[in-house]
């Protein structure tokens, strides 16, 4: 069995920039640049079989390749104890049918999602019973509330493999799917929306 998750990746020097944003924290367990990424669709554990059929599914999609903004900062888990916080990527309709051919090509796999709000993110550090949040995340979220990143033309996702260990995940990318240029050209990058 393969644990897998579909996901987008950012550019280089975008990850770079949220992990040094995230070793700012000063607490928890920041994630490192290289596990920086965009969760679409997590598929669990799966046999290699199924995640052919995906990957055969998603390759023969026609999706549009989009610009993607990260703006705003938020946490899941209550106030007092967050499990996790994370850069927020703004909502995006090619983004969001993305997300709905990821729900559809895992549901045809026997894989189905639950049916929760789809909150586009990336996470920045991960709290514990042993790494819990303290004030330093509530000043580390008040100081970088404003956090807006240039915007990055998403070109392609990936079907990743997570191996768990002592040390923490490391993922590997199992597939790549490219996405297409917008049929109207899109918008420029860095051309700001208001």
């Amino acid at each position: 069995m393969i644990r897998a998750f579909l996901a987008l990746t950012p550019p280089p020097e975008t990850a770079q920039t949220l992990a040094e944003l995230a070793e700012r924290i000063g607490e928890g367990r920041p994630v490192p640049a290289a596990n920086m990424h965009l969760t679409l669709a997590f598929l669990g554990d799966r046999r290699p079989a199924e995640l052919e059929e995906l990957a055969l599914d998603l390759d023969g999609r026609a999706l549009p390749a989009f610009d993607l903004r990260i703006e705003g900062l938020g946490a899941f888990g209550p106030p007092a104890r967050p499990r996790s916080v994370h850069a927020l990527a703004r909502p995006d309709p090619a983004l969001r049918r993305l997300r709905a051919a990821a729900r559809s090509a895992a549901a045809a796999i026997g894989a189905p999602l639950a049916q929760e709000r789809f909150v586009p993110h990336l996470t920045l550090a991960r709290f514990s019973a042993s790494r819990p949040a303290g004030p330093g995340l509530a000043r580390f979220l008040a100081q970088s509330a404003g956090l807006r990143l240039p915007p990055f033309r998403v070109a392609a996702f990936s079907l990743m493999r997570s191996t768990l260990s002592a040390a923490g995940a490391r993922y590997d990318e199992m597939a790549r799917f490219a996405l297409s240029p917008p049929a109207h050209g899109g918008e420029a990058l860095g051309e700001d929306e208001g």
